[in-house]
This record gives structure tokens, sequence and C-alpha cells, in this order.
């Protein structure tokens, strides 16, 4: 009568403790906290502890010139279950005990229970492919080990220097420079023991793992905005260039083992005289950069316009199709700000008109799929062997959202309830295709990327928000929400992609077709009609 899901939750309990120190003087100022995190989960020995600690500090050089850095540390140190517990403990029969018993008196040892996997004595093959296989969660919790540490620490220094004038009556020309760092360290230990599995000793037992990753990024921000000061305070007008560098690497290593001796978890280490297995490493970089520039203009706050343009650089494309343009154009009309619509006022607290045009660009999340990587494969001739392991992506390129949208704003009773009404038309092309199935005489099965079709979204949106609707004392009630709808239409693909996305009926219980169609939407549902 063992009641294995009792046996392997818990209430999962959860404490956050932080302090913070605060103050300055008339040029500095400074902010110092840290704070501890502790959480059980609802599965036994699940625990979780974090120490997190931040300092920020501000200093005015100058009444120009203003400096500040930030420094965050987190440490943080999760054990978790080596198998899914709950999942086990609910198939497990009820009959089978979670500690072996003493022979002689009945009573449960120190030792636990496991089915016997193999040998003369394993019992019947009904148990073979179900309860045989199934490890005792509660030994599991307490045995195995499946450790993860992080460190996560990010520096910044930020600089702000006024150039020009310090008012509204005087050109300003604001410099705005950042440093960001980032460094993240990972390490994954787990350990498996041989009291877990009632196999022979060559099908692997005592097994363990251990890996680690790290990486390093840098960002930096030069920003310059000019302000120009107009004698008629009828216009306004705000110019910004700003430059972006986002640069990287990461490394990882792993290392597995078996047989290692049995030492009630006291060595735990693939290296402690085990048989060593899969070692591997890995090495990554990214280097990314951005150009933009934007305007903004108004006359009288009545007609505003924005126009902005953005060149985006990255490592994951190659040098022929390496950057990306995306330019965008705003307007907008108050027309609620018009000498003719003063009548009208406060009813209508807001009524404008706001269209727009613009670019953006997707790209995928891998880097240097341009370049050929190599890796190791099976032994050749008893020799180690190198094999490709992609194909070259040179011509893949950007893929491109071109969107056009009409929004009209309005308020009524000093913005109490406001109404938004939103349409949309958007293309892309040149669609960014993950894994699409390639001919296999070409060595591999799949692409990373493909560029290939062209699709269209066109929509409405509708949004009511109010503001203290109804008021009574200090009871207040609010009132807000949301229509949508987007038509969506595949307008372009090949054919070859097509037969790659689409699948077979195959009567089975739970499967269900996949079809992509030009002229239809992208994940329309399709199947049989009911009559």
């Amino acid at each position: 009568n063992t009641d294995w899901r009792d046996a392997v939750t818990q209430w999962g309990l959860r404490q956050n403790h932080y302090v913070t120190i605060s103050g300055g003087g008339e040029k500095a100022s400074f902010r110092v906290g840290g704070g501890f995190d502790h959480e059980t989960g609802t599965m036994i020995e699940q625990k979780l502890n974090r120490f997190s600690t931040r300092v920020a500090l501000d200093y005015n050089v100058s009444q120009r010139i203003r400096v500040s850095t930030n420094f965050a540390l987190t440490y943080t140190k999760n054990d978790r279950n080596s198998d899914g517990l709950l999942a086990i403990a609910l198939k497990k029969m009820p009959n089978m005990s979670i500690y072996e018993k003493d022979p002689l008196t009945g009573e449960d040892t120190d030792s636990y229970y496991n089915m016997l996997q193999s040998g003369p004595y394993h019992g019947s093959d009904v148990f073979k492919d179900d309860q045989r296989k199934y490890v005792n969660p509660v030994a599991s919790a307490h045995l195995a080990k499946n450790q993860q540490s992080t460190y996560d620490m990010s520096p910044e220094l930020i600089i702000n220097y006024n150039l020009l004038g310090l008012d509204d009556d005087h050109w300003q020309l604001n410099y705005r420079g950042s440093v960001y760092m980032n460094i993240y360290n990972q390490y994954d230990d787990s350990f498996y023991p041989q009291e877990l599995k009632t196999v022979n000793w060559e099908d692997g037992v005592n097994t363990s793992n251990t890996g680690s990753s790290k990486s390093v990024s840098i960002n930096t921000k030069q920003t310059f905005t000019l302000i120009p000061a107009f004698k008629n305070k009828d216009h306004s007008a705000m110019f910004m260039g700003r430059f972006e560098l986002t640069s990287g690497s990461s490394s990882n290593q792993s290392t597995s083992g078996k047989g290692l001796p049995s030492t009630e978890g006291a060595i735990t280490s693939p290296a402690a005289g085990g048989l060593i297995e899969n070692p591997s490493s890995g090495y990554n970089q990214w280097r990314s950069m951005y150009y933009t520039f934007s305007a903004h203009y108004a006359y009288k706050e009545r007609y505003i316009a924005d126009f902005t343009v953005r060149a985006d650089g990255t490592t994951k494309f190659g040098p022929n199709n390496r950057w990306g343009y995306f330019p965008s154009v705003s307007l907008r009309w108050n027309i609620i700000e018009e000498p003719f619509m003063k009548w009208i006022k406060p009813t209508v607290s807001m009524f404008a008109i706001r269209p727009s045009w613009g670019r953006v660009g997707n790209q995928p999340n891998q880097n240097y799929l341009f370049t050929s990587k190599y890796g190791s494969s099976s032994r050749y001739l008893d020799m180690a062997s190198m094999i490709p392991k992609n194909i070259r992506l040179t011509d893949l390129k950007w893929q491109i959202n071109t969107s056009y949208n009409v929004g009209i704003d309005m308020g009524f009773f000093k913005d109490r309830l406001s109404i938004t009404i939103e349409g949309y038309r958007s293309t892309i092309t040149d669609m960014l295709l993950s894994n699409p199935t390639i001919p296999s005489n070409a060595g591999f099965p799949t692409l990373p990327y493909r560029n290939s079709g062209k699709m269209r979204n066109i929509g409405w949106e509708f949004h009511v928000n109010t503001n203290k609707l109804v008021q009574i004392g200090k009871f207040f009630m609010d009132v807000n929400a949301n229509f949508g709808n987007n038509r969506n239409e595949i307008l372009e693909m090949e054919e070859s992609i097509l037969d790659g996305l689409n699948s077979k009926f195959g009567y089975e219980n739970g499967e269900w077709l996949r079809r992509v169609q030009v002229h239809n939407p992208l994940g329309a549902i399709y199947g049989f009609k009911y009559k």
C-alpha cells in the first residue's frame, strides 16, 4: 500500500530577503543592494539558492558631465531531480516497497528497493517493459546528484555630456555613451549511483557527467541628440544618431564517465577511476553592429512627422548580404488641436490620425552559417576522422517585413474613455524557413535556413480603455476591451518547400494533417469535412 505520489511530493516554500542602502551628497549618489532567495520545489530534494547584489553610483563631474556606473552579480545553485519523479510515481505499483525489507522482522531497512532488471532472479517478463524499467523515485531523489551552478556578472559604465546649451532656449547637443559587459559561467554536475540500477557493471553503473560553459559579451552604444532652439515656439525638432556594437564569444566542454568506484556518493567526478566517455568541447563567437538616424518634427503639436533609417550588420550572413537597411516614416495629425474643433471640447478630448510605413528585418539564430564547419566522426581504418557538418549558406539574406498602418486615436471626457482603431497590411518577403528538406544526394537531409516564400497579413485592431470610468469615493472601476482580426495568406513558396512542410495522413490515432498551400493561411486547419 505504498503511496508513491505522496512519497515524492512536498510543500514548496519560498524565502526572499533583500537589503538596500542608498545615500549621497550634492554631487554623488549611491545605491547598494543585496538579496538572498531560497526555494524548495514541490518534489522532494528540489532546492534553489540564489544570492544577488547590485551597486549603482552616479557622479556629477560638472553641470554638463554625469558619470554613472552599475554592477550586478548573481550566483545561483540549483539542486534538481535526475528523473521525472511524479511521472514515475504515478506509474509505480503500490505493492512495491520504498525500502528493502528485513527477512526476519519484516521491517524496513536503510537500503532502497529496486526491482531486478537482469540476472536469474529478475522475475516475470510481464514487467520487462513496465515496472522493471521504473527507478525507485524516492531513491533517485536522495541518491542521485544533478546540480547546476551559475555566475552572472554585469558591469556597466555610462557617460552623459551636454555639449551645448542646457535649456530649451538654446541649441542642445547631448552625448550619451555606454559600455556594458556580461560574463556568464555555468557548471553542471550529475552522478547516477549503482544503487539505482540493478544491471551488470559493464552495462553502465555509477555514471557521471560534468560540464561547463562560459560566455563573455560586450555592448557599446554611442548616441548624439541634437535639439534645435527655434525663436518661433510653434516649431520643434529633434535629431538623433546612434552607433551600437555587440561582440561576444562562448565556449563549453563536457565529459562523461561510467564504472566509478562505489563510495556512497563521495566520488562523483568522471575522471576518478572510471571509464571516460564522450569528451566534447565547443566554441562560438558573434558580432553585430548597427547605425541609426532619426528625425522628429512637430508644428504646434498639431502636425508631427518622424523619419528613421537603420542599417544592421551581423555575422549571421555572408559578406554579400551582411547589411540590411530599414527605413520608416510616420505622420500624425492631431485634429482636435485645430481651431475648428474647439466647439466639441471637452466632450472630445483627443482625435488624431496617424499613418505610417516601415520595413524591419529578421535574422536566423545561428552565427557564421556562411562558413564550412567540420567535426569528428566514427573511426575510419582504425583512425580518427573528420567530416563536414554543414553546407555553406553564402546566399542567405535578411527576411524583410514591409508594413503599412493607419491608426485613429479618440478620447472622450478628458480621456476618461479612450478608443484606438488600427488597420494594417504587412508583406513578408524572403521568408527565413528553418530546416527545409533538400535532395539527399547533397549529403545532408536539411539546411539550417533558406530564403523562400512571400506572405501577407491584413488586419485590424480595436481597443477601448477607461480611466476611472465609475468613481464613488475611493472606489473606482475601469473597463478595458480589445478586439482584432488578422487574415494571413501565403503568396509564394517553392514547391519543394511545400512538400517538405506537408504530411500524408496515416490514419493513426492522434495524427493530424500538416498542410501549407499557396493562397491559403499558414497553419490553417486541414482535414476531413463532416457532412
